[in-house]
Formats: structure tokens, C-alpha cells, sequence
């Protein structure tokens, strides 16, 4: 008889006991600051996922240290376990051995195994199947591509889903319903308001596009292409009765972006759910 693909002596019984790691890329084409890769870190107990993005596979050890750290002091409760991927080129010695110190039990899965981390990968699936129809629907260049997967885990966690008995993961893994009012139709064109540098006869608002909620869930993450700059901002109107595309040809030329953020913003590592 063939081994058991998958082990039902560890389902996890809470939040935050045992969370699954993926990795998928390199992609088609880099991010606007680089990131050739996402990583979904996905908690088994209530699917709730979050995505990190990387320049290269080498930076896995210290997204995770700050998860980690994150995720402990959110829940107020220890890892126990965690799956990676058993191809050595996606889980770094310098991974396994932190995790081990710290008495986190280690799980890999057997190389062309997919089976035995179906969760995660399933759920690679789907962020996949809602962000690149995001992306193509928008008009946007495919360098925007991780504001896409971003909104796209977004969505993923505030929906129900069928293994949770209609529960969404978000709402299984913290005990509370999401503010799902507050997801806006990615790519969305909205009019947004100048805060600052304003004379009485100049513009008091400019054109941008929804890329998807800020980290602090409190504003939205809008390009603004007659500047070529992102900004955090809730002060503006959009308008989901149509998709206007971006100005693709000004972000192939663009080499160089700027924030505009009261803290810094890190595209790359910070982009959580």
C-alpha cells in the first residue's frame, strides 16, 4: 500500500498552532521594486493566509522571524508546527535550524509531493484565480502584479469558505467578522483630494487608481499617474461602475517610484492582509 499523502494526527485546534508555507515564482515579470516571488503563509486551523513578497528565496528567514513574531503576540500563543516545502531551494538550512531551536516541530513534504501541502497549494490556486483576472480587468501593467495577489488574499480571507461551515478565515482565525465593506473593486478609478500645496484656483483633487487597502486597513493604496507616486490616503471617492486602465506606456518608463506615507512602506516585505 502507498504512504498516506496527508497526516490527520496533527489537524491544528486553534489559531496560530500549525501554519504552512509556499512559495511561488518566479514570476513573469518583477515588481515595480523587484520582487521576483510571493510567499503565502497559510494557519491550518481557520485558512487565514498572508502574503509576503521577495526579491529572492534568501530573504524566507527573516519574513518569517517577523511573522512569527508577529503572529505569537497577536494570538498570545506559541507555534507548534510548521510545513514547508521539502525542495531544498525553497527552505533555507538557516530556516530549518532557527525553527528547530526554538522547539517549533519541523514538517517537509516529499520532493513532487504536492499532495502532502494541499492546503497551501490550493489556496495558491485560488489567489491566482482571483488576482490575475484582477489585474487583466484593470488595465494595469504587469508589474503591479502584488497589489493584485495582495487584494486578492484580501478577499480570499474576508469570504466564506466551504471548510469552515461558511465561516470566512478571517472571522475563524480572530474571532470577529471582517470589515468586508471596505474592500473596493481593484483598479477602480477614484477622484482623490489634495491635502496640501493647494492655491484657491488650483485643483482640489487629482485622478488615481485603487490598488487595494492600506496595512492599516484605515485608507487605500492609490496610484496616482499624472505624478507616477503611490500613496495612503482616505480621502477619496471611487467610482466601481467601470475599470479605467492605467497609463501602462508611463509605468514601463518609470525605473524609480516614491511613497508618499506618514511611516515607511516597504512593498516588498509589508504588504500584509
Amino acid at each position: 500500500a502507498s504512504f498516506p499523502a496527508k497526516r490527520t494526527d496533527r489537524s491544528a485546534k486553534r489559531p496560530g498552532e500549525r501554519y504552512l508555507l509556499d512559495i511561488k515564482g518566479p514570476m513573469d515579470v518583477p515588481s515595480l521594486s523587484g520582487a521576483q516571488y510571493y510567499l503565502l503563509i497559510t494557519d491550518e486551523y481557520s485558512r487565514h493566509t498572508k502574503v509576503f513578497f521577495l526579491c529572492n528565496r534568501s530573504e524566507l528567514s527573516a519574513i518569517w522571524k517577523r511573522f512569527q513574531a508577529n503572529s505569537e503576540r497577536q494570538l498570545n500563543s506559541k507555534i507548534q508546527y510548521v510545513h514547508l516545502d521539502g525542495a531544498g531551494e525553497n527552505t533555507p538550512h538557516e530556516l530549518l535550524t532557527y525553527i528547530k531551536d526554538l522547539g517549533i516541530e519541523v514538517e517537509l513534504t516529499v520532493t513532487n509531493t504536492p499532495e502532502q501541502n494541499s492546503i497551501v497549494e490550493r489556496t495558491i490556486q485560488t489567489i491566482q484565480h482571483l488576482g490575475n483576472p484582477a489585474l487583466r480587468q484593470s488595465g494595469q501593467a504587469k508589474a503591479f502584479w502584488p497589489f493584485a495577489m495582495r487584494h486578492a488574499v484580501c478577499a480570499f480571507n474576508y469570504a466564506p469558505h466551504s471548510s469552515l461551515g461558511g465561516q470566512s478565515p478571517h472571522e475563524r482565525h480572530f474571532g470577529s467578522k471582517p470589515a468586508i465593506h471596505r474592500l473596493r473593486i481593484f483598479g477602480a478609478p477614484a477622484t482623490v483630494r489634495i491635502n496640501k500645496g493647494t492655491g484657491n484656483l488650483d485643483d482640489g483633487a487629482e485622478f488615481g487608481i485603487n490598488l487595494g487597502l492600506a496595512d492599516s486597513r484605515h485608507a487605500y493604496i492609490v496610484y496616482i499617474p499624472d505624478r507616477n507616486v503611490f500613496i495612503e490616503t482616505c480621502h477619496l471617492t471611487m467610482d466601481e461602475t467601470f475599470v479605467a486602465p492605467v497609463h501602462a506606456d508611463r509605468v514601463n518608463k518609470l525605473k524609480i517610484r516614491t511613497f508618499e506615507r506618514t511611516q515607511p512602506f516597504d512593498p516588498v516585505v509589508s504588504m500584509w492582509e
